[in-house]
């Protein structure tokens, strides 16, 4: 997902290294759904790989609070970094959206059957364009773009909550992250970031505690008390994936994996374009030979393919919205 690249963040985390594991964790996850590898004890490591979502809210509620602590943030600039945000953001998902609409009608067009013409209705648009396809029960056109909803949901949160979540009186800070990390439990299952704000903030604690404002026993009680909200709604497994990328984040040096972290820069744009470009490729697989070696190459050429799909789409989507994004910050803040 789409989260700041801060130039000397490498110095204190391994955001990218992370990006890069969970974006390839949700390819792999995708392109062997239902175990299409025909390998069951491959399938069944791959079929973890939806938990890269959970890894990127952490990621999120660490790198967006840091950066948001280091300009200085305050309410008056609520403005600027809700623009500053979505800027990041619209651009390649609304274009993504368009690809896979496209494409859509292309495969149709290739038919015979009009039974196979997609049918969208103005509220669907509107609700993809707007990321309310959750409440308003219409389809995505790109399937994780629920994500990006809860992604959405948690800047207008965050933009909202951080004076209090952060604020230099211990007390008020306490009581902002307690609401923030129960928020699940009384919240329940839902299309709202309050279903999520538990792993988020075990990024926001990671970031709490990299800036001195807390120390090792509040540490370790609002990690427990996150995990715990988190796993009563979802699962265990889920907050255990939550606390390993915080772990990550907030202890472990440095590690030198140059692949994974050019990887990790092109995150976002291969989370959107990845199912639709190896779609294709997966779909033309059904009509060779069913053998092993023919499963195992449709896969790395499928991963491989939408890395560079992906990374061509970054140079010429990605990267000038977020030129756009902090230009546009530096005017209204």
């Amino acid at each position: 997902m789409n989260q700041d690249n801060e130039q000397d963040r490498d110095r204190i985390t391994n955001l990218d290294l992370l990006r890069g594991v969970a974006a390839l964790a949700v390819c792999l996850f995708h392109f062997d759904y239902d175990g299409a590898l025909g390998i069951p004890s491959v399938s069944h490591v791959l079929s973890y790989g939806y938990l890269g979502v959970q890894m990127f809210f952490v990621i999120s509620g660490f790198i967006i609070p840091y950066s948001m602590l280091r300009s200085g943030y305050r309410i008056k600039n609520i403005k600027g970094f809700l623009i500053g945000r979505l800027v990041r953001l619209y651009p390649a998902y609304i274009i993504a959206s368009v690809a896979a609409l496209s494409m859509w009608y292309g495969a149709a067009l290739t038919t015979n059957n009009e039974g196979e013409w997609p049918s969208f209705s103005l509220i669907q648009v509107i609700s993809n364009i707007f990321l309310i396809c959750d409440f308003t029960n219409t389809d995505w056109l790109i399937t994780i773009a629920w994500t990006l909803a809860i992604e959405a949901q948690f800047y207008l949160l965050i933009a909202l909550f951080f004076p209090l979540a952060f604020s230099s009186n211990n007390w008020i800070r306490r009581l902002a992250m307690a609401l923030w990390i129960m928020a699940p439990i009384m919240a329940g299952k839902g299309p709202t970031v309050l279903t999520w704000t538990a792993l988020f903030s075990l990024g926001m604690i990671v970031c709490q505690w990299k800036s001195k404002m807390i120390g090792w026993p509040e540490f370790a009680i609002m990690v427990a008390a996150a995990f715990y909200a988190h796993a009563e709604v979802y699962s265990p497994t889920q907050s255990l994936v939550g606390i390993a990328t915080m772990c990550t984040i907030a202890f472990l040096p440095q590690i030198k994996f140059s692949s994974m972290t050019k990887l990790g820069v092109v995150s976002y744009s291969l989370y959107l374009i990845h199912n639709n470009t190896a779609g294709p490729i997966l779909h033309f697989s059904k009509s060779l030979p069913d053998s092993l070696w023919i499963r195992l190459s449709t896969l790395v050429l499928s991963v491989t393919i939408s890395i560079a799909v992906a990374s061509i789409f970054y140079r010429l989507i990605e990267k000038p919205s977020h030129a756009l994004s902090r230009r546009l910050r530096k005017r209204l803040f």
